[in-house]
């Protein structure tokens, strides 16, 4: 046996979802005011119920008309014979049938939210875009039981088993069992107890008003045979209490209507079907992997804890998921009430003028910062070049101051030979002097020997 949380939990992974590219950021705007289906909301989003608003208001009085009568014309008159009880449990009957009612229609049934649009890619630089849709079918397994998830169009998601498209809400509703048009909404995983205890206490409601509006009539003729003789006694009592006569044939038409519903219903409950099952035949030929007995079946319904809704129409919506719903009311098909479908509109194009001038503002800040950036590398490079030149001229400065200095050391080393050459004449006019001296010396010895000799 499946647990209907193992299904419940799949609305929480990525299992169910295509392949998407989500912005993060949101919009100050709640899911209820640009939501695409045909559902109508009060409470801020806190409640819903579906298009049908005019029948649950036909389903209410309906009721409430002959249940008042009865009330007021015919369980009052019944204190004097039975106390307050019947006064009482009748009031009990209204309020809770009301109550179950209302529940039924403005609770959520288990909506499935909405998926953004698959990623959508651009051809080239054009803004012509092509969806990609992923696969129709998709296969997983739980707990051993192989199942195939159909991909639903309108809400971008695979549809999680006992998952189904109402088409007159338009959306995806877990465990869907039907729409009923006497309520005006669908049913579903989230309102289906509501709604077995709205058919089943109306069905005991009905037999209740019908029982008692034919005692009132017994025992008002049985007053009146103390004055009048049979037949007459009757007719005198349904003079004075025609209503219970006219309540009792109300009760009986609806009451056949609702007694063949509340059986067709503990059918489907004993088996752990819903009405879309039975009618498509689901698990013809093969066992209901979700059963679990008839007890358990019965358990379930009544007294397992109630399913949170997967999402909260109180929640604001992404960028792409606006995208999506704004794509999902242009279609010619969209059951979107014209009300919110010109808000939707309306919205759109504000956020998306917001945004694309959000965009050429950070495309004009992002310019200023590439001129700015594109002006300091201007200066850099300027401010290279001059360095650039003063290293060069620095340069040809000091070649010339080197050649200069090569010019010096030439000059000296001119300098230099020469005084080497002067040097060496002087050393050549020393030796021939000294050559002369030697010579004179000589000669004066010689004419001094002469002169001795003399």
């Amino acid at each position: 046996m499946i647990q209907i949380k193992k299904i419940h939990e799949l609305l929480k992974e990525e299992t169910i979802l295509p392949n998407v590219k989500d912005e993060s950021r949101q919009i100050k705007v709640k899911q209820w005011k640009v939501w695409p289906g045909n559902i109508r909301f009060c409470c801020k989003g806190s409640c819903s119920t579906g298009p049908d608003i005019h029948m649950l208001l036909f389903t209410f009085f309906l009721f409430n008309i002959p249940m008042l009568v009865f009330i007021c014309l015919i369980a009052w008159n019944l204190i004097p014979f039975w106390s307050y009880y019947v006064f009482v449990i009748s009031i009990l009957f209204w309020f809770f049938v009301n109550l179950f009612l209302f529940l039924t229609a403005f609770v959520n049934p288990g909506i499935v939210k909405r998926s953004p649009l698959p990623e959508v890619i651009q051809k080239k630089e054009y803004e012509n875009k092509t969806l990609i849709y992923p696969e129709s079918t998709k296969n997983i397994k739980i707990q051993d039981e192989n199942f195939r998830l159909f991909y639903c169009s309108s809400c971008n998601i695979y549809r999680p088993p006992r998952t189904s498209h109402c088409r007159q809400c338009d959306q995806c509703v877990e465990k869907f069992d039907h729409h009923c048009p006497w309520v005006g909404s669908d049913v579903g995983l989230r309102n289906y107890r509501y709604f077995i205890l709205f058919v089943f206490l109306i069905t005991l409601a009905e037999y209740f008003v019908i029982v008692f509006s034919i005692i009132l009539l017994i025992l008002e003729t049985r007053k009146k045979f103390s004055n009048y003789d049979g037949i007459n006694a009757f007719n005198q009592a349904l003079k004075h209490f025609p209503q219970t006569l006219i309540i009792a044939f109300i009760g009986i038409i609806s009451g056949w209507q609702t007694t063949h519903l509340s059986i067709y219903h503990m059918s489907l409950i004993s088996q752990n079907l819903t009405t879309h099952e039975y009618l498509k035949s689901t698990y013809a030929g093969r066992e209901n992997p979700f059963s679990s007995g008839c007890c358990g079946n019965w358990k379930q319904v009544f007294c397992s804890k109630s399913f949170k809704p997967n999402f909260s129409f109180s929640s604001f919506v992404t960028y792409n998921e606006l995208e999506s719903y704004h794509t999902e009311i242009s279609k010619a098909k969209s059951k979107c009430p014209i009300k919110r479908t010109k808000e939707i509109i309306k919205i759109y194009k504000e956020v998306m003028n917001k945004k694309t001038n959000l965009e050429l503002f950070k495309d004009k800040i992002e310019m200023q910062k590439n001129s700015k950036d594109g002006l300091i590398l201007n200066d850099f490079n300027n401010q290279n070049d001059n360095e650039n030149n003063d290293n060069i001229n620095n340069n040809l400065n000091l070649d010339l101051d080197n050649n200069d200095n090569n010019n010096d050391n030439n000059d000296n080393l001119d300098l230099d030979l020469d005084d080497n050459d002067n040097q060496f004449q002087n050393q050549n006019l020393n030796e021939n002097e000294n050559e002369n001296l030697n010579r004179n010396e000589n000669e004066n010895e010689i004419t001094y020997e002469n002169q001795q000799i003399n």
